[in-house]
């Protein structure tokens, strides 16, 4: 559908490279918008983590973003000060198939769908 400027009450077409470059603007505000929405699932998804009292072999992750945390708890071993620590026994799985789901969601309706607090996330 083309687009047009309001120029002193007539209707401008759009020029070609107009077009193509409010077609570039729009596409990555969807990316950005996507983008924001997944970090802010792996917000909810640390919130979780901090309201369900786990700590990863004995410390927290802090600091960073919450994708950051979030991989850090998700990982299977952790260096902290040089000792390897195993986080999250029982949870590592969970929480990396939660990230997968996370990360391949294409588009907001399959993010939408993502219910981080969902108990099979999380490991008993």
């Amino acid at each position: 559908m083309p687009r047009f400027h309001n120029m002193n009450g007539k209707r401008v077409p759009f020029t070609a490279e107009e077009e193509t470059q409010r077609d570039t603007e729009e596409a990555q505000a969807i990316i950005d918008s996507l983008d924001r929405f997944r970090n802010d699932l792996y917000g909810s998804a640390d919130k979780e983590f901090i309201k369900r009292g786990l700590i990863i072999g004995g410390w927290s992750v802090r600091g960073g973003n919450a994708k950051d945390r979030f991989t850090a708890v998700s990982m299977k071993t952790v260096s902290r000060r040089g000792v390897l620590k195993v986080p999250l026994e029982n949870h590592h799985d969970d929480l990396d198939t939660l990230k997968d789901i996370i990360e391949a969601a294409v588009d907001m309706t399959a993010l939408e769908a993502i219910d981080v607090t969902d108990d099979r996330h999380w490991s008993n």
